[in-house]
């Protein structure tokens, strides 16, 4: 991924979908987000380590929050789950997470 242009709102989104045995089908489960961005003294840098992320309930991901990933690239993607969390467009699975470990070579 070296050819990739890194921003401040860079993430991966986690798609967690589940079987349901009864509907024999594959439902929507739920979701996390990792940024992938951190600023230090104006530069931007890949966040590496391990990282325990919440878990939304449901899915697929929001569309406002897509918009906002893929239109603006300075945006603090953790403000706006937090506002989004705050203004019910989303809900936390519980205790559930999702650990995801990021790597810089």
């Amino acid at each position: 991924m070296s050819d990739v242009t890194l921003h401040r709102s860079s993430v991966v989104i986690f798609d967690i979908k589940a079987y349901d045995l009864k509907k024999e089908k594959i439902c929507n489960f739920g979701f996390a987000i990792l940024p992938l961005a951190e600023k230090r003294d104006e530069l931007l840098y890949l966040q590496s380590g391990v990282y325990k992320l919440p878990l939304f309930k449901g899915g697929p991901v929001p569309k406002n929050l897509l918009s906002k990933i893929e239109h603006e690239p300075n945006a603090v993607i953790e403000e706006t789950v937090t506002d989004m969390v705050q203004n019910k467009e989303l809900t936390l699975f519980g205790n559930g997470y999702v650990i995801a470990k990021v790597v810089d070579r």
